[in-house]
């Protein structure tokens, strides 16, 4: 941290391309301030009023924002690795091309925030309420968003590869050509929800609430539909665990993986659904 840089922002409220790491702003009113590109890589900013800021580019590397209020501020391509921004206010944020990795975002507050094509890989958002947010060609791979409120979140094409949904609201979000390989949606509620080119081979349903509205539970018939950026239309008879009914389950996938699918388990059913056969 340059001395001098701290200073121009306590009688500016603004240090553009400043050098500010490690400072210690805890509960400060930096309201609309202008810090392009500056570094506060491991800073102090718990609960510290930063609506509206420009922190375009800023180096936010394992920086203290837990409870901050950043609504309305441009965090456009900021690197905001290991970031905590536990319980941080985030609405109407501009995220765009931003570097999330292994964030602490759980319960923070997203609505509306623009993180096209940002990078959240193993983020954690337990918790978090991330309505209407747009997370288009974004990574999320490995992320934790169980309990996660995604009402209407915009998902299209990005990277939801093995992240945990667990009791997630998905209703009327959008998910078109995103890649669910390996995603945990038990409990999830899927009611509404768009599934146009969605890749979900070897995705958990479990107690999950479908796009129809109708909950697939350890008794009830499940029917999923699989759209894998395919027309190759396979279909199986499946039943429960639990009974001796079999019922139809739907697959669209590349023709590529079709023979993959044929001779593989069905594990996206869980342990209470067992394949019996490919028709």
């Amino acid at each position: 941290m340059k001395k001098e840089d701290l200073q121009r922002l306590k009688d500016t409220g603004n240090c553009p391309r400043g050098n500010l790491r490690g400072v210690d702003l805890g509960g400060a009113s930096l309201l609309e301030a202008v810090l392009r590109e500056t570094d506060l890589s491991q800073a102090n900013l718990r609960r510290t009023l930063l609506r509206r800021a420009i922190l375009v580019k800023a180096n936010l590397r394992e920086a203290n924002l837990q409870e901050a209020d950043l609504k309305g501020a441009d965090l456009e391509s900021a690197d905001l690795y290991r970031a905590d921004l536990f319980k941080a206010i985030l609405e109407d944020v501009d995220l765009q091309d931003a570097n999330l990795d292994q964030p602490d975002l759980r319960k923070a507050i997203l609505i509306k925030a623009d993180l096209r094509g940002a990078n959240l890989f193993r983020a954690r958002m337990q918790g978090a309420n991330l309505s209407e947010a747009d997370f288009y060609r974004a990574d999320l791979e490995k992320s934790d968003l169980s309990d996660a409120n995604l009402y209407k979140a915009d998902l299209r094409e990005s990277n939801l590869h093995g992240v945990n949904l667990q009791g997630a609201n998905l209703q009327g979000a959008d998910l078109e050509g995103a890649n669910l390989f390996e995603a945990d949606l038990t409990e999830a509620n899927l009611e509404g929800l768009s599934l146009e080119r969605t890749n979900l081979e070897s995705a958990k349903f479990l107690k999950t609430i479908m796009p129809d509205g109708h909950s697939h539970t350890r008794h009830s018939i499940l029917q999923i539909s699989f759209f894998s950026l395919g027309e190759v239309r396979l279909q199986a008879r499946c039943r429960p665990r639990s009974t001796h009914s079999i019922f139809p389950i739907f697959f669209s996938s590349h023709n590529s993986l079709t023979h993959r699918l044929r001779r593989s388990p069905l594990s996206q059913l869980g342990e209470d659904f067992q394949c019996i056969d490919f028709i």
